[in-house]
């Protein structure tokens, strides 16, 4: 469908059932390089129901590895566990993990990459030669989960030189792929990657 609608944008939605609630969307990009893919994922999670957290670096592993995945954002958030939206003030979610593909290492430097000021070390994600990175955030349990997560952004927007300093593309939707996922009503996975024509 994509393709037929070249060069035009393309948006899709898909949700999910009452059981598993769930909204999916993609939007696909024609770009000088091929085309771009920025992808959100939200699934509701209730009380008492565990959200799949450890399962994120190996989903990491696999978008790196084989769909071309540039950055990924994942971020925890307490809402309503059917996904909608009231009208009044919620919290804002809070990041959890975040990933670098490849390109993106290799375009912030993979010193300055490799290492970020958070506590943890970022896991490596695919071929030694030309890697991605896994950031672990927050602990999903501490309301402040916040300040690592910018410190960890100033710290790779300071040391990228000049000259690598991303330029806003004009038609480009929101560059950062980003998984929000909600402390106990819902969780949401959002990646941008990047491929071919």
């Amino acid at each position: 469908m994509a393709d037929d609608r070249a060069p035009r944008s393309t948006w899709t939605v898909a949700v999910g059932t009452p059981d598993r609630p769930a909204v999916a969307t993609l939007r696909v990009i024609r770009t000088p390089e091929g085309a771009e893919e920025d992808a959100t994922l939200t699934v509701g999670y209730g009380p008492g129901e565990e959200i799949p957290l450890e399962a994120l670096p190996g989903l990491a592993e696999e978008l790196v590895t084989r769909y071309g995945l540039k950055t990924m954002l994942c971020q925890l958030r307490e809402a309503r566990r059917d996904l909608s939206t009231p009208p009044h003030y919620e919290h804002p979610p809070l990041p959890y993990a975040f990933v670098l593909g490849p390109a993106e290492v290799q375009e912030a430097g993979r010193d300055t990459a490799s290492r970020a000021p958070l506590k943890a070390a970022p896991v490596q994600l695919g071929p030694k030669a030309r890697p991605g990175f896994y950031y672990a955030l927050g602990d999903a349990e501490t309301p402040r989960a916040g300040p690592p997560w910018r410190g960890c952004c100033a710290t790779c927007a300071a040391h990228r030189p000049p000259d690598r300093r991303r330029r806003p593309r004009s038609g480009a939707g929101t560059h950062p792929a980003a998984i929000r996922s909600e402390r106990f009503p819902w969780i949401c996975i959002a990646g941008t990657s990047a491929g071919p024509s």
